[in-house]
């Protein structure tokens, strides 16, 4: 059985894929890809200046983010 996504629905479901399990893996592997990838450009859009677009690691865009973040939750306790 495939693991439940965050709505309660399987994998398979939440992207639409059936048929046998070897099949499904490597294009539920992909969709899950692109929606991390699709996700990190957001992030990477919204912590960095317009002037900075320049290509950054996946992991430069998330500890930028967590900084953000907690600078973000730091004024707010103000």
């Amino acid at each position: 059985m495939a693991p439940a996504s965050r709505n309660g629905k399987s994998e398979d479901d939440y992207y639409g894929i059936k048929g046998d399990r070897k099949t499904r893996k490597p294009l539920v592997e992909k969709k899950r890809r692109a929606r991390i990838n699709e996700s990190l450009q957001e992030l990477r859009l919204l912590v960095t200046d317009s002037d900075a677009q320049t290509k950054m690691e996946n992991a430069e865009v998330l500890e930028m983010t967590v900084k953000h973040v907690e600078s973000i939750l730091q004024n707010r306790a103000k």
